[in-house]
């Protein structure tokens, strides 16, 4: 009768290389999964900072339509339990530009709006790095 020393040597081999695969295919269905979800909420929490300014646009330019001599600098405007800054608003050619910018959850939106005065008019309003 002949005996092997190595009985079982390349099962042995194999699982290790197996184990190993699945191993590194976990962590990495793991960790993309994990990135995913903060992907999510980063644009969940951009979403809401760009809806605030929106707001504060609108509140702006309501004020704008009750007083055209609203300069607006630097005030503040609260919306719900969040606020923004209408930090500039300028005058030129029949049109006043304002510039408003919110902070939500550190993440910052700041709108470039023209308003055209006669007729009462949005001419432009888009987002712009920061000033």
């Amino acid at each position: 009768m002949k005996t092997l020393k190595n009985d079982g040597f390349i099962a042995l081999v194999s699982v290790i290389i197996i184990s190993s695969i699945l191993l590194i295919l976990a962590t990495t269905l793991s960790l993309s999964s994990f990135y995913a979800r903060s992907n999510i909420l980063d644009s969940e929490i951009k979403e809401t900072s760009s809806s605030i300014a929106k707001g504060c646009v609108d509140t702006a330019v309501l004020e704008l339509a009750d007083n055209l001599n609203f300069s607006g600098n630097k005030s503040y405007v609260n919306i719900n339990r969040d606020s923004c800054l209408v930090s500039s608003v300028t005058t030129s050619n029949g049109n006043k530009t304002f510039k408003v910018q919110s902070v939500y959850q550190n993440s910052y939106t700041n709108i470039k709006t023209v308003l055209h005065l006669n007729p009462f008019s949005i001419v432009s309003m888009e987002e712009v790095p920061s000033y």
